[in-house]
């Protein structure tokens, strides 16, 4: 298996930027640091139960990173 599609960080240990709206900011989106874990629990609404002590799954682009909890993930 190549070891590019896992992060070397837990989930609740990734971190991105996530662009917010803001009624209050006209010239666009806030911006704020949140985890992996912390985006799907809270922006989300999953429940993880296990994803804080997995490595993430990268599923976009060496430049462009996306990544997904091992628990969302299924093998096909």
């Amino acid at each position: 298996m190549n070891s590019s599609f896992f992060s070397n960080f837990y989930a609740c240990m990734s971190r991105f930027t996530l662009k917010q709206r803001n009624a209050n900011n006209l010239d666009g989106a806030d911006e704020v640091e949140v985890t992996v874990y912390d985006y799907f629990v809270n922006h989300r609404h999953i429940e993880l139960l296990y994803s804080g002590d997995l490595p993430c799954i990268n599923v976009g682009k060496p430049k462009h990173p996306t990544y997904f909890p091992l628990e969302l993930c299924s093998l096909v």
